[in-house]
C-alpha cells in the first residue's frame, strides 16, 4: 500500500489531473443517480449536471485555495517554493479524488433504499473525510520537499491550506450544488433557496433520527418541497 501512494505521489500533474477529474465526475454521477428514480423528466440531466460540477467545483476550490496559499507563502516569505505548493495543491485534489469513489458507491447503494437522507450524510461525511486526506497528502508533499524534521512550517501551511480548501470548497459547493436538490424540484444548473448547508444537515440528522430519513418518490408518485419536514 505504501509503495502505491508513493508511485500516486510522484505522478506528474497532468495525469494527477486526468485521473482526479475521472474521480471527481464518477462520484459526482454517483451523487446524482437518485434523479433518475424520481418523477421529473429532467432526471438524466440532473445525473450528467452533477458528473460535471464535481470536478469543476474540487478543481475551482483547488486552484483558488492554491492562489490564496501561494499569496500567503510569498508575504511571510516562508522559503517553500511555488512550485512546490502547487504540487502538494495537485496532490491533494488527487487524493481527495481517490477516497471519494468508494463514498460514491455507498450512495450508489443507498439510492436503491430511496433515502435522500441518508444519501445527503453520506455524501457530507464523504466530502469531509476525504478533504482531510487530501490535506494530509498535501502536507506529506511539502514535508518530503522540506528536509528538516524540526521545522514546522510545511504543517503551518498545510493548516492554511486546510482552512482555505475547506471554506472555498464549501461555500462553492453550496452555491453550486452539484448536490442534486429534493425530488420534485424543477431542474436547474444553480440551485436559489435560502437553507443553509449547516441547517440542511441539522434538519437531515432530525429527520434520520426521528423518521429515519426522508424517502425518495417512486416513479410516478408526486413529491413537494413543502411537505418537507424541515
Amino acid at each position: 500500500m505504501q509503495q502505491y501512494i508513493q508511485q500516486l505521489i510522484k505522478l506528474p500533474t497532468s495525469p494527477k489531473v486526468f485521473f482526479s477529474t475521472l474521480n471527481l465526475a464518477a462520484f459526482g454521477f454517483c451523487l446524482g443517480s437518485h434523479s433518475i428514480i424520481t418523477p421529473q423528466t429532467s432526471g438524466l440531466s440532473q445525473l450528467f449536471t452533477s458528473a460535471i460540477k464535481m470536478p469543476v467545483l474540487l478543481i475551482t476550490s483547488t486552484i483558488v485555495s492554491f492562489i490564496l496559499v501561494a499569496l500567503l507563502n510569498l508575504l511571510l516569505r516562508t522559503g517553500f517554493r511555488t512550485v512546490s505548493i502547487a504540487q502538494a495543491a495537485v496532490t491533494c485534489l488527487l487524493f481527495t479524488s481517490i477516497i471519494l469513489i468508494p463514498f460514491g458507491l455507498i450512495i450508489l447503494l443507498l439510492t436503491t433504499w430511496e433515502n435522500y437522507s441518508l444519501i445527503i450524510l453520506t455524501s457530507y461525511a464523504g466530502l469531509s473525510m476525504a478533504g482531510l486526506i487530501g490535506v494530509g497528502a498535501f502536507a506529506y508533499v511539502l514535508n518530503a520537499r522540506h528536509r528538516s524534521s524540526w521545522d514546522r512550517r510545511p504543517l503551518a501551511i498545510a493548516a492554511v491550506w486546510l482552512v482555505c480548501f475547506g471554506v472555498t470548497s464549501a461555500e462553492l459547493g453550496w452555491r453550486f450544488r452539484p448536490i442534486v436538490g429534493w425530488s420534485g424540484q424543477t431542474f436547474a444548473v444553480f440551485r436559489h433557496d435560502d437553507t443553509g448547508m449547516f441547517q440542511q444537515l441539522r434538519c437531515e440528522v432530525r429527520n434520520t433520527l426521528n423518521l429515519g430519513g426522508v424517502k425518495l418518490p417512486k416513479a410516478g408518485e408526486e413529491s413537494d418541497t413543502k411537505d418537507w419536514p424541515c
